[in-house]
């Protein structure tokens, strides 16, 4: 890219500015902003800030510091035009003396005898004095010096902006890390810097921070730290209780132990520890124990039934090293296509999948090596009474239907019901497709990522006309003045004048046209606003409120991106080879969303309305005098911005200083342009002689993508509108618009990146289902049993659909495209995985003999207990962030609804509904299903037996006729109880 722009800047005018190939990088963006402010000269300001920066730039951990509010100085040479004519000098020589006498000239090298020395010609102009002593021409005995017709001093250009900070004029440093250095030690070095130098300064200069990164990142870390350790610490407690304290510490003991490992993992490949790496930790926390928990609970049973320790704990290591290895691997299955999402998105969720990679595959080593190996030293050895020992007979080598309490209902229900296959299937799909209907019957309002309390906004204040930046700023006056003083607000950062918008994503992400000024307000801490009983989006409505209704102006308020930018709401872009067709277009679409009253700050890309002024030379009237156009061109810049004439650099500046000549003030304004005299060989005359000022129509951009010309008009909509409902409400009306057939077009921004994640999502569900089948079908050997695993996900994915609509505690006020749908994707693994070891034992059943009927059964109340505990400390260990409870550790207080804690809300969510929902079916579905066949083949077969009967022919002997159900197991016989005392 940038070698095709270096060979297109031979064909730019001379005086054009520097092509700008820059990388449209995220993380480049500024982690803090340093304001400086208060009652000091500007020269002395611009000291400061150009010395602050130099000092942070050298910093490790910082890529770049920009200046932002101070103006560039130059040396100006100002000539009264009156003077010239007097003088008979013209523009062209005035220019051409004081180039030609700013240069240093090598003169070659001088050979004399032996000896070899450089010469040179030094003439460059070394203090602003110098340029006044330049000889201009001769006129008589004297010669016409700069100084007989101007002046020159160094000072600053014209200002094209003006910023303030809580009312008072404000120059700003922008502080931008380096790639993958740490946000908060940046933070916290550039802070220590700006105190070191803050000492020099003087007294009035004072400092402050706006919008510091480091914050965000520390309260959510804060949160994510706080969700840890509660989830830790109910898990231990779920855990203990279940399976007492030493083998509960004992299954605790790879919470840290995987942590340990996967960090260490994460060091080797230079992942730093993020939000997404955290929230990581917090979803592995109740998955990464399952492994531990089967084990434990296998091998319990085992001593129970009279084993040693080390029998037991070896037994349940061998017994249950293949459920818990592929379950561990199929719930790994799903994680794996994010690892493909190249995406923005993507990009940003890729840190999830690659922590729970790290900590899951370390769980396996601790489930099934380092967890027995510890239980043989370590676990408590008990005896079963003589009750307990009989119920776990029954479950094992007796009948479950005789167990007593809860478990023998169970296992009566489960042995009723598994007799009448269709009736459940029916009751299921029922349940099902009634949650379904009640779903898309339920208007919902989808974000493509977040919608959370602001901490701060952005006004931007918008008004027509060719104004100059002390108009923009009294403008803009007017607005901050509404804001000023507002409870709630801690900064305001007003920057008027011009402001130009992003140059990426075709003017999506950047200020609207029109813009004159805006204004960042940015909100008290959550601490300070929770003291004073106040919500950032309450605060956003009231700034909204005040700045509504001022006369002659516009206003927007913008609420910050929660994750990748996609601009506003609604978004239709498009593109044409033909200016006038898409113009037209443009203008039809527009029309009919400016009808809607609930579609709010509407805009486009293109040129604002406003005037420039074509100057158009007659060459053959101006050749007549002996001039050409450079000439009348740079007559005409000496009533702007001056004519760049050299550049010098004094002993104060570090950089080289421009020098630019032209008029005096009185000489730059639209009269002097039309009064203007160029000089020519035959004395000044007026340039009305061969120069037409004609007004045009004011281009500032034009937006091309993929070598076509781009409109893109974007909008709001009102608070509590869902801009999803609208875009559904335009489609069909687009598709039928009356616009021209060179026009193309779609919804853009948020809507399109919703449908490409949504796409996403739809294809990682079947790559991650298919990897699971290929595993399921080598740990089974049947179709039938592989199918009746993975339906879960099915349930699972009913059951968030489920969450949504009852919508507990506002946890699904909205539908965030990624983070359920991420949910979605992420449980279609934890649900497989709980189901396996329920399946699993099915299987290890039929294999020692027992019916498809018995071994359901009888592996529903075998492994009822250890699938409810892997699900409840899955479920109980994400409540506190889908409720939004956190517990501050530091402060030893209980937050809610803290910032950043509406980010894992719809996540947890998503995996708390789906697996609790999923469990509670498949424990009843996926026995009876597994039964099915067996069941449904014994029904064929009596009404086969019963047609033969009717038309006179024997019936045919059962396969299964005489066959006794075997009692025992694959298990060794457990010794007979103990008679009772």
């Amino acid at each position: 890219m940038r070698a095709k722009v270096d060979l297109a800047r031979g064909r730019f005018p001379p005086d054009a500015e520097e092509a700008i190939v820059q990388e449209a990088n995220f993380t480049d963006q500024p982690v803090i902003g340093i304001v400086l402010s208060g009652a000091a000269p500007e020269r002395e300001f611009v000291r400061i800030t150009n010395a602050l920066r130099d000092r942070l730039e050298s910093l490790p951990g910082v890529l770049q510091a920009d200046i932002s509010g101070a103006r560039e100085e130059f040396l100006e040479v100002t000539v009264d035009p009156v003077r010239m004519e007097t003088y008979r000098v013209t523009s062209g020589e005035l220019a051409q003396v004081i180039a030609r006498n700013n240069q240093l000239v090598p003169a070659g090298d001088m050979l004399s005898g032996s000896g070899r020395f450089a010469v040179k010609v030094p003439g460059v102009i070394e203090k602003p004095e110098d340029i006044l002593s330049l000889p201009i021409k001769r006129n008589g005995d004297r010669l016409v010096t700069v100084g007989d017709i101007g002046d020159v001093r160094r000072t600053f250009k014209d200002p094209t902006f003006i910023a303030r900070y809580n009312g008072e004029a404000a120059y700003s440093v922008l502080v931008s890390k380096r790639a993958g250095a740490n946000v908060l030690d940046t933070v916290k070095a550039v802070r220590q810097t700006v105190e070191a130098e803050s000492k020099a300064w003087p007294s009035t200069v004072k400092v402050d921070y706006t919008f510091d990164e480091s914050e965000f990142i520390e309260r959510t870390l804060l949160i994510l730290e706080g969700g840890l350790l509660s989830a830790t610490l109910l898990v231990m407690v779920i855990i203990v209780a279940s399976l007492g304290v030493r083998q509960g510490l004992m299954v605790g003991m790879a919470i840290p132990a995987c942590f340990a490992i996967a960090f260490m993992m994460l060091n080797a490949i230079d992942v730093t520890l993020n939000q997404m790496v955290m929230f990581g930790l917090v979803l592995a926390v109740g998955i990464l124990v399952d492994g531990g928990i089967v084990v434990v609970e296998y091998a319990e049973r085992k001593m129970a039934e009279g084993m040693s320790k080390l029998e037991a704990f070896s037994v349940a290591g061998t017994r249950m090293f293949w459920p818990v290895l592929n379950g561990t691997l199929t719930t790994l299955c799903a994680f794996v296509p994010f690892m493909f999402w190249n995406s923005i998105p993507g990009k940003f969720m890729s840190f999830l999948p690659l922590t729970l990679f790290f900590v899951l595959g370390a769980s396996i080593f601790i489930a099934l090596i380092f967890t027995p190996a510890l239980g043989s030293i370590f676990a408590k050895e008990r005896k079963a009474d003589a009750e307990e020992l009989a119920e776990l007979e029954k479950s094992e080598r007796g009948d479950p239907k005789e167990m007593k309490g809860f478990m023998g209902w169970y296992a009566r229900t489960l042995d009723y019901l598994s007799h009448h296959p269709f009736r459940v299937l029916a009751a299921t799909f029922a349940i099902v497709i009634g949650i379904l209907v009640w779903f898309a019957s339920t208007p919902h309002r989808v974000e493509f990522f977040l919608d959370e309390d602001p901490e701060s906004v952005q006004v931007y204040v918008k008004a027509r006309g060719n104004l100059n930046a002390q108009a923009q700023d009294d403008l803009v006056r007017q607005v901050e003045a509404r804001v000023l003083g507002m409870e709630g607000v801690r900064a305001l950062y007003v920057r008027s004048g011009n402001t130009p918008g992003s140059s990426f994503g075709g003017g999506r992400f950047g200020a609207p046209n029109d813009t004159i000024g805006t204004m960042e307000v940015e909100f008290l801490k959550y601490e300070d606003r929770v003291r004073l009983g106040l919500k950032g989006g309450e605060l956003a409505a009231e700034v909204r409120r005040r700045v509504a209704d001022i006369p002659g102006i516009e206003t927007e308020v913008r609420e910050p991106e929660a994750g990748p930018p996609t601009g506003k709401a609604i978004q239709v872009e498009l593109r044409s080879n033909n200016p006038a067709a898409i113009n037209a277009a443009a203008d039809l679409i527009k029309a009919k969303l400016s009808q809607d009253p609930q579609i709010i700050e509407l805009e486009d890309n293109r040129t604002s309305p406003g005037i420039e002024w074509n100057l158009a030379v007659d060459r053959e009237a101006a050749g007549r005098f002996g001039v050409d156009v450079l000439t009348v061109g740079q007559a005409i810049q000496y009533t702007t911005t001056g004519v760049l004439v050299g550049r010098f650099r004094p002993d104060d500046a570090e950089d080289e200083l421009d020098i630019r000549v032209r008029f005096t003030p009185d000489g730059r304004n639209m009269d002097a342009l039309d009064s203007l005299k160029i000089g020519t060989p035959f004395g000044p005359v007026p340039a009305s002689y061969f120069v037409d000022r004609q007004p045009a129509q004011q281009v500032t951009q034009i937006q091309r993508r993929d070598g076509q010309r781009l409109v893109v008009i974007q909008a709001n909509v009102s608070e509590g509108v869902a801009a999803n409902q609208k875009i559904a409400e335009l489609r069909p009306w687009l598709e039928t618009a009356p616009l021209d057939t060179s026009v193309k077009w779609k919804f853009t921004g948020a809507d399109e990146e919703g449908r490409a994640a949504v796409l996403f999502f739809i294809t990682a569900i079947f790559a991650a289902l298919f990897m699971m089948m290929i595993i399921l079908l080598w740990q089974f050997n049947s179709f039938w049993g592989v199918a009746v695993t993975l339906f879960a996900v099915l349930l699972s994915t009913v059951g968030v659909l489920l969450g949504v609509v009852v919508n507990v505690a506002g946890t699904f006020n909205y539908i965030s495209v990624i983070m359920m749908g991420t949910g979605v994707v992420a449980l279609a693994g934890v649900v497989v995985g709980h189901n396996i070891v329920l399946v699993d034992s099915f299987y290890q059943l039929r294999r020692a003999g027992y019916s498809a009927h018995e071994a359901a059964v009888r592996s529903a109340a075998q492994r009822f207990r250890p699938v409810m505990l892997t699900t409840l400390v899955t479920v109980v260990g994400l409540l506190p962030l889908m409720f939004q409870f956190h517990p501050n550790f530091h402060n030893l207080v209980l937050e809610y609804q803290a910032p950043g804690s509406g980010q894992w809300v719809q996540l947890s969510a998503a995996v708390v509904w789906g697996l609790s929902f999923a469990t509670l079916l498949t424990l009843i579905l996926t026995p009876v299903m597994l039964a099915m066949p067996n069941v449904m083949a014994e029904r064929f077969v009596t009404v086969f037996d019963a047609i033969r009967r009717r038309v006179g022919l024997r019936a045919r002997r059962r396969a299964y006729e005489g066959v006794r159900i075997p009692q025992g197991g694959p298990e060794t016989p457990a010794p007979a109880p103990a008679p009772a005392e």
